[in-house]
């Protein structure tokens, strides 16, 4: 039987304090491995997570970054293969 290996990355959120979409989450099903990473448009590194169950709240160093388009660096893999994604994210 083969696992299956889906997951979805969101390409915007809102994080304004409504609970509503206030997160960058990526949701998966069987992955074995994550990381991911949040970069601004000059590629400073701003977020860094490896648990699937983590997510992004806009912030950097404490502070609610500004609306603007960043960049999230994806890699998740199962047993059998590993996928590596880079999305424009706009917040």
């Amino acid at each position: 039987m083969l696992n299956d290996f889906n997951f979805s990355i969101p390409n915007s959120f809102t994080p304004n304090g409504d609970n509503v979409n206030d997160y960058f989450k990526v949701e998966g099903i069987n992955a074995q491995s994550f990381n991911g990473s949040i970069y601004n448009r000059w590629g400073d590194l701003l977020f860094q997570w490896d648990n699937i169950s983590a997510s992004w709240d806009g912030k950097s160093k404490g502070e609610l970054l500004p609306n603007g388009i960043y960049i999230a660096q994806v890699s998740i893999e199962n047993k059998t293969e590993v996928k590596k994604i880079k999305v424009m994210v706009e917040h």
